[in-house]
């Protein structure tokens, strides 16, 4: 994570295991990038969530 006064940006790999409605199991996995700002009252919201990091983002 990077921090710059009010701002984070934070990359984060990520993965998901589970069954579908056909009972098929899958994986999936990723590398997210997301921008949050610090609010006031010191908690993080996030701004910005690309879970699949820059694939989402799109011209």
């Amino acid at each position: 994570m990077v921090i710059a006064d009010n701002l984070a940006h934070l990359i984060s790999e990520w993965r998901l295991e589970g069954a579908g409605s056909d009972g098929e199991a899958f994986v999936e996995t990723g590398l997210a990038t997301d921008v949050m700002c610090r609010r006031p009252d010191g908690t993080w919201l996030y701004v910005i969530d690309l879970p699949d990091g820059i694939q989402t983002a799109g011209p």
